[in-house]
Protein backbone atom coordinates (compact mmCIF):
# COMPACT_ATOMS: atom_id res chain seq x y z
CA UNK A 1 0.00 0.00 0.00
CA UNK A 2 1.52 3.55 -0.88
CA UNK A 3 2.26 5.60 2.14
CA UNK A 4 0.17 8.53 2.77
CA UNK A 5 2.62 11.19 1.73
CA UNK A 6 2.23 8.98 -1.51
CA UNK A 7 -1.21 10.02 -1.92
CA UNK A 8 -1.86 13.42 -2.87
CA UNK A 9 -5.33 15.70 -2.05
CA UNK A 10 -5.91 15.77 -5.86
CA UNK A 11 -5.64 11.64 -5.84
CA UNK A 12 -8.18 11.69 -3.22
CA UNK A 13 -10.33 14.09 -4.53
CA UNK A 14 -10.53 13.03 -7.99
CA UNK A 15 -10.88 9.28 -6.30
CA UNK A 16 -13.88 10.75 -4.27
CA UNK A 17 -15.29 12.71 -7.49
CA UNK A 18 -14.98 9.07 -9.08
CA UNK A 19 -16.78 7.15 -6.56
CA UNK A 20 -19.47 9.76 -6.35
CA UNK A 21 -19.87 9.75 -10.21
CA UNK A 22 -20.18 6.11 -10.66
CA UNK A 23 -22.01 5.03 -7.47
CA UNK A 24 -23.39 8.42 -6.12
CA UNK A 25 -22.89 10.23 -3.23
CA UNK A 26 -24.05 7.76 -0.45
CA UNK A 27 -21.26 5.44 -1.64
CA UNK A 28 -18.62 7.98 -0.88
CA UNK A 29 -17.15 6.11 2.85
CA UNK A 30 -13.73 6.83 4.08
CA UNK A 31 -13.20 3.18 3.71
CA UNK A 32 -14.40 2.77 0.07
CA UNK A 33 -12.25 5.49 -1.07
CA UNK A 34 -9.05 3.70 0.89
CA UNK A 35 -10.48 0.73 -1.07
CA UNK A 36 -9.93 2.41 -4.62
CA UNK A 37 -6.68 4.00 -3.60
CA UNK A 38 -4.95 1.18 -2.45
CA UNK A 39 -4.20 2.78 1.22
CA UNK A 40 -5.67 2.38 4.73
CA UNK A 41 -8.28 4.55 5.56
CA UNK A 42 -6.51 6.20 8.67
CA UNK A 43 -4.09 7.54 6.14
CA UNK A 44 -6.78 9.79 4.17
CA UNK A 45 -7.24 11.86 7.63
CA UNK A 46 -3.56 13.07 7.04
CA UNK A 47 -5.28 15.58 3.91
CA UNK A 48 -8.84 15.19 5.40
CA UNK A 49 -10.28 15.45 9.23
CA UNK A 50 -13.32 13.68 8.13
CA UNK A 51 -15.69 12.93 5.65
CA UNK A 52 -17.47 16.24 5.72
CA UNK A 53 -14.21 17.73 5.41
CA UNK A 54 -13.23 15.69 2.14
CA UNK A 55 -17.18 16.62 0.92
CA UNK A 56 -16.70 20.60 1.33
CA UNK A 57 -13.13 20.22 -0.27
CA UNK A 58 -14.87 18.52 -3.39
CA UNK A 59 -17.52 20.64 -3.57
CA UNK A 60 -15.10 23.62 -3.63
CA UNK A 61 -13.50 22.49 -6.13
CA UNK A 62 -15.99 20.91 -8.51
CA UNK A 63 -17.75 24.57 -8.20
CA UNK A 64 -14.66 26.91 -8.97
CA UNK A 65 -15.11 26.28 -12.76
CA UNK A 66 -18.69 27.34 -12.37
CA UNK A 67 -17.90 30.13 -10.26
CA UNK A 68 -15.41 31.46 -12.92
CA UNK A 69 -17.92 31.36 -15.30
CA UNK A 70 -20.34 33.85 -13.53
CA UNK A 71 -18.96 36.69 -14.56
CA UNK A 72 -21.44 36.26 -17.53
CA UNK A 73 -24.77 35.09 -16.73
CA UNK A 74 -25.76 33.01 -20.25
CA UNK A 75 -22.45 31.88 -20.01
CA UNK A 76 -22.61 30.38 -16.74
CA UNK A 77 -26.02 28.90 -17.52
CA UNK A 78 -24.69 27.31 -20.51
CA UNK A 79 -21.62 26.06 -18.50
CA UNK A 80 -23.36 25.12 -15.63
CA UNK A 81 -26.04 22.65 -18.05
CA UNK A 82 -22.60 20.91 -19.34
CA UNK A 83 -21.71 20.42 -15.87
CA UNK A 84 -24.28 19.53 -14.49
CA UNK A 85 -25.54 16.53 -16.90
CA UNK A 86 -22.03 15.37 -17.08
CA UNK A 87 -21.46 15.24 -13.26
CA UNK A 88 -25.37 14.18 -12.31
CA UNK A 89 -24.68 12.94 -8.50
CA UNK A 90 -21.80 15.58 -7.80
CA UNK A 91 -23.96 18.34 -8.59
CA UNK A 92 -26.47 17.13 -6.20
CA UNK A 93 -23.60 17.49 -3.90
CA UNK A 94 -22.45 20.70 -4.52
CA UNK A 95 -25.61 22.56 -5.17
CA UNK A 96 -25.55 23.97 -1.73
CA UNK A 97 -22.19 24.96 -2.43
CA UNK A 98 -23.07 27.16 -5.68
CA UNK A 99 -26.19 28.62 -4.01
CA UNK A 100 -24.12 29.80 -0.90
CA UNK A 101 -21.86 31.25 -3.30
CA UNK A 102 -23.99 33.21 -5.59
CA UNK A 103 -26.32 34.30 -3.02
CA UNK A 104 -23.61 36.12 -1.19
CA UNK A 105 -22.61 37.62 -4.81
CA UNK A 106 -26.54 38.09 -6.07
CA UNK A 107 -28.64 37.99 -3.52
CA UNK A 108 -31.99 36.27 -3.65
CA UNK A 109 -31.64 37.19 -7.51
CA UNK A 110 -29.55 33.95 -8.38
CA UNK A 111 -31.95 31.37 -6.37
CA UNK A 112 -34.56 31.48 -9.19
CA UNK A 113 -32.18 31.01 -12.05
CA UNK A 114 -30.18 28.13 -9.85
CA UNK A 115 -33.42 26.34 -9.45
CA UNK A 116 -34.71 26.67 -13.32
CA UNK A 117 -30.52 25.35 -14.01
CA UNK A 118 -30.59 22.59 -11.54
CA UNK A 119 -34.18 21.26 -12.53
CA UNK A 120 -33.50 21.26 -16.54
CA UNK A 121 -29.73 19.54 -15.56
CA UNK A 122 -31.25 17.23 -13.52
CA UNK A 123 -34.93 16.37 -15.37
CA UNK A 124 -32.17 15.83 -18.84
CA UNK A 125 -34.61 18.09 -20.61
CA UNK A 126 -32.92 19.80 -24.06
CA UNK A 127 -31.75 23.50 -24.75
CA UNK A 128 -34.38 24.30 -26.82
CA UNK A 129 -37.08 26.88 -27.20
CA UNK A 130 -38.22 26.89 -24.01
CA UNK A 131 -35.48 26.83 -22.06
CA UNK A 132 -34.37 29.82 -24.32
CA UNK A 133 -37.72 31.58 -23.24
CA UNK A 134 -37.01 30.71 -19.44
CA UNK A 135 -33.60 31.57 -19.64
CA UNK A 136 -34.36 35.32 -21.45
CA UNK A 137 -37.27 35.17 -18.27
CA UNK A 138 -34.98 34.63 -15.47
CA UNK A 139 -32.30 36.99 -17.25
CA UNK A 140 -33.95 40.38 -18.58
CA UNK A 141 -31.78 41.78 -21.45
CA UNK A 142 -27.98 42.69 -20.82
CA UNK A 143 -28.49 42.08 -17.05
CA UNK A 144 -26.29 40.14 -15.11
CA UNK A 145 -27.44 38.72 -11.98
CA UNK A 146 -24.52 36.57 -11.06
Amino acid sequence: MPFPAKTTREEILAAAAQIIESEGWEALSMRNLAARLKVRASSLYHHFADRDALEAALAREAAGPLLEAAGDTEEFARTYLVFARAHVHLMKMIQPELRAAFEKRAGSAAAPLLAYLYGYAVLGLKEDRAFEAGLRALIPAKRHIL
